[in-house]
């Protein structure tokens, strides 16, 4: 008689065990090939069932040793999933080579603080909380913006051009667009109807991810180009 035997045996397993490990995706997004992937190993562990049949049978005979027999353990993750799973769905660009020195400083943070992102399934993405307050503090130097149907110097100018950017791949990827406001006065970036105004003052870009798995957000601007690929 073995008093609690199926907890023994079990922790037995637990010191013993080696677990299996799932493979993993790596997001780096101003690579070429954004995604690289860990290989899922497997583990090693007791078979517990059998070895808690062998325990009965060992002490119902008299006998006083038990082999322990290994089975694999496998991961729930595989390398083949994940690739199945991390499939490029849009790209997006537009050219601002021609801008001040201030207005491409503008848009490379911009797009900084939205590169490397990922959209949960049901969860949406809104602009202005991803690249916070247009501010000297925050590295955004004064540029021509668009204020009440004129062009005008502001902190912050250029940044709807990202917004603009992101708001066409978001189209194309089939997220839902649940916010966007229109400029008032024509740009050259986007086609018209195209683009997304974007402001400190509450005018933001927001879109929710409907589809059953993460999208993930890469971002470059080289000082010619911005582009957005999901």
């Amino acid at each position: 008689f073995l008093k609690k035997e199926e907890n023994v045996l079990h922790g037995i397993y637990l010191d013993t065990v080696t677990l299996p490990a799932d493979a993993r995706a790596i997001f780096t997004p101003l690579k070429k090939e954004p995604f690289s992937y860990e290989t899922e190993k497997k583990g090693k562990g007791i078979d517990e069932k059998k070895l808690f049949r062998d325990v009965r049978a060992a002490l119902n005979g008299g006998e006083r040793v038990v082999k322990c027999a290994f089975i694999d353990l496998y991961p729930s993750v595989t390398v083949q999933q994940l690739k199945r799973e991390t499939q490029f769905v849009a790209f997006f660009s537009t050219e601002y080579g021609s801008s001040s020195a201030a207005r491409k400083n503008n848009v490379a943070a911009a797009a900084r603080a939205i590169g490397g992102r990922m959209l949960l399934p049901g969860e949406e993405f809104s602009f202005n909380r991803a690249v916070g307050k247009r501010s000297e503090e925050n590295g955004y130097l004064p540029a021509k913006i668009i204020e009440n149907g004129k062009f005008a110097d502001g902190i912050g100018g250029g940044v709807c051009q990202v917004s603009s950017t992101l708001y066409n791949a978001a189209l194309i990827s089939g997220l839902t667009v649940t916010e966007r406001h229109r400029h008032s006065l024509s740009v050259s970036y986007v086609e018209p109807s195209f683009d997304a105004m974007v402001s400190d003052a509450g005018a933001d870009l927001k879109f929710r991810n409907d589809g059953k798995t993460p999208v993930y957000f890469g971002a470059f601007a080289d000082g010619e180009r911005i582009a957005f690929t999901f």
